[in-house]
């Protein structure tokens, strides 16, 4: 699977609000499942941090697709 902006900062939300939601459940269902998400997401989701090094530091956990050349060149 790969996940979009919406899953990513509700699971995001939910950590910081140390709450089980939605996005927290569908990771504990699929905790086998390789969840991928893309570097527009990734730079989406580290708006959401004071710090850069902090976003790295947790989507560091994450397999991240960069932009495939064909989308840059559209």
């Amino acid at each position: 699977m790969i996940a979009d902006t919406t899953f990513v900062s509700d699971l995001l939300k939910e950590r910081r609000r140390e709450q089980r939601g939605p996005a927290t459940e569908f990771f504990r269902r699929h905790r086998s499942d390789v969840i991928r998400t893309t570097i527009i997401t990734a730079g989406e989701i580290s708006a959401m941090f004071e710090q850069s090094a902090a976003a790295w530091e947790w989507l560091a956990k994450w397999k991240i697709y960069p932009l495939h050349p064909g989308i840059a060149q559209a």
